[in-house]
């Protein structure tokens, strides 16, 4: 009997030994599992974080949760213009304005510069023009406080990736990167034109006028991969005998990509005939699509992103509606009918009266709109081409979610 208990003592102390080592185990092993998790969530945070250090190359951009833009004021731009294009005061010093989330504004800088604006690791790139024309422009960098001012090289602002600003220079065509960390320039391709950034892959195209010939390639990695698609004037356009052809449209659509491909002609510079293609974004299985009469649809309505003003006829009664393309769905959502338009901002809908588009930028759920409102300026208008004198100019932020409308400057 004694010896029995004795036994039974010995089970129950290595039952309850072997219980204390498995129970060890399963801790050690979620404690594991959870150091792993934690790592991972970690390691996303960074990611995200990482992703988040460059904005978009636009007029607005949101930085750390404040919006960055310049503000215009009346001297900003010429008051009058060809088409109601009102160009840019070269030697004029615009205010560089943050933004915040609860509407205060701050000004960071006060300097010759408007457009595009690009912000990556705490360091905002800008651009100012060099010469009298507004046709060659300079890029330079700040930090946020608007100080350290660093000039680069002669170019415009396309597109960012990750820590890099990509840039082309207009009057060689030179396509640079700039490392936002070391402000190492590195040139990526000579003689072309930046298309879109996709994917972290750069498209571009280059034309050669003589041969007529245009093709589009992909820079990823800074390494130039080369051609991906190849089109022929003399296929296209025979009877664009000295016009040369350019992509109207460029974009990814169904997670495919679409090409506009057109020429002009005459003073007027107009659309004479293109063509649409898709393809996949290495170039394979290219195909022609059929384009609708150009003199029914206008170049507008085949932008693949963005916001910009809608065309409309009716009954002989054209309309000018604001509308925007979302960037899932490709769907054209209205922001503004023009009626809307009229009503909120006391504007005029005539033959004698304008409303463009100066600037937009989408930026997450908000949608950034600059509008001039303009009348006909005939003392300086050349032939057929009108001239417009600029009354107004609002700018306002949009709510993708809300529908709200936020008046942000006007003059």
């Amino acid at each position: 009997m004694k010896k029995e208990k004795i036994k039974s003592i010995l089970i129950i102390a290595l039952v309850s030994l072997l219980l204390i080592i498995l129970t060890g185990c399963g801790t050690t092993k979620e404690k594991n599992e959870e150091i792993q998790s934690n790592q991972n969530n970690e390691q996303k945070k960074q990611e995200q974080e990482q992703e988040s250090t460059t904005t978009q190359v636009a007029p607005f951009v949101k930085y750390k949760e404040a919006t960055y833009f310049w503000k215009l004021s009346a001297n900003s731009r010429e008051s009058t213009g060809l088409f109601a294009k009102y160009a840019y005061k070269t030697n004029n010093k615009n205010e560089l304005v943050k933004l915040d989330n609860s509407g205060n504004e701050t000004t960071i800088l006060t300097e010759k510069g408007s457009g595009d604006i690009c912000i990556s690791n705490d360091k905002i790139f800008l651009r100012y023009p060099e010469d009298e024309y507004g046709n060659i422009y300079k890029i330079y960098s700040v930090n946020m406080n608007g100080e350290n001012k660093k000039e680069y090289q002669e170019g415009e602002l396309k597109a960012s990736i990750k820590d890099f600003v990509i840039c082309q220079n207009s009057s060689d065509g030179e396509i640079f990167e700039i490392n936002a960390k070391t402000d190492e320039i590195v040139m990526l391709k000579e003689n072309a034109n930046v298309l879109d950034v996709i994917d972290d892959v750069i498209y571009y195209y280059e034309e050669d006028s003589k041969t007529g010939i245009l093709k589009v390639g992909t820079i990823k990695d800074n390494k130039d991969n080369g051609t991906i698609a190849t089109f022929s004037k003399k296929d296209l356009f025979e009877e664009a005998t000295d016009e040369s052809m350019e992509i109207v449209e460029f974009g990814e659509q169904n997670g495919k990509l679409k090409i506009y491909i057109g020429y002009r002609a005459g003073t007027a510079h107009m659309l004479q005939d293109e063509y649409c293609f898709t393809m996949n974004k290495d170039g394979s299985n290219l195909e022609k699509q059929e384009v609708t009469s150009l003199e029914i649809v206008s170049e507008d309505s085949q932008k693949l992103k963005g916001v910009y003003i809608d065309v409309k006829e009716e009954n002989g009664k054209y309309t000018n509606n604001l509308v925007y393309i979302d960037d899932s769905t490709k769907e054209r959502k209205e922001i503004l009918t023009e009626k809307q338009m009229n009503e909120k901002f006391k504007f005029t809908s005539d033959d004698e009266h304008t409303v463009e588009l100066a600037e937009s930028a989408i930026v997450e759920n908000d949608i950034y709109v600059v509008l001039d409102y303009g009348v006909h300026n005939s003392e300086e208008d050349i032939g057929w081409r009108y001239s417009y004198k600029r009354l107004k100019t609002v700018c306002f932020k949009y709510n993708i979610d809300t529908k709200e409308i936020t008046e942000i400057f006007e003059f």
